[in-house]
């Protein structure tokens, strides 16, 4: 099995097709949809690790699930590589997004690396970040968070 995040950059530059098609969306036998947590459940399930996190096309029944288990749910200060991360872009008061981290905070820009699908590439300054058309690499920053969750990911040895 190849690891969560070779899995999830080799996707980096997917476009999505007319009216929210997609193959993680398919993969799922889902019908077209906002596909972020549809992505992230299909990386997870292409590296072995699906029983990670709840497969669900929700984000914030995701979120709802994670705070339900004992020790899921981590601080943001602590991200870190294959971590699972909600955003609250619009700050509404629940997860709108869902991406997964490649790296922990970098103390100079204060940003963390992710990968995320149905976002913008960053070239597209006013493209919805929630809602976008493609699979991107971000810098996200730790105050757009709802909450980071840290997966029991089971051993593939």
């Amino acid at each position: 099995m190849s690891s969560i995040v070779d899995v999830a950059l080799k996707e980096v530059g997917y476009v999505e097709g007319a009216n929210n098609a997609n193959k993680y969306s398919a993969y799922f036998h889902r019908p077209p949809e906002s596909w972020c947590a549809d992505f992230v459940n299909w990386v997870l399930a292409q590296s072995g690790q699906l029983s990670a996190i709840l497969n669900s096309p929700s984000c914030i029944a995701i979120e709802e699930w994670a705070k339900k288990q004992t020790g899921l749910i981590v601080d943001v200060k602590t991200v870190q590589v294959t971590d699972i991360v909600l955003f609250d872009f619009d700050h509404v008061g629940h997860s709108e997004h869902i991406e997964i981290a490649i790296g922990g905070i970098d103390p100079k820009t204060g940003l963390f690396p992710t990968v995320g699908g149905n976002t913008s590439n960053d070239n597209k300054k006013a493209g919805s970040q929630s809602q976008g058309d493609c699979v991107a690499q971000k810098h996200r920053a730790p105050s757009l968070v709802r909450c980071v969750i840290r997966p029991k990911y089971r051993s593939l040895t």
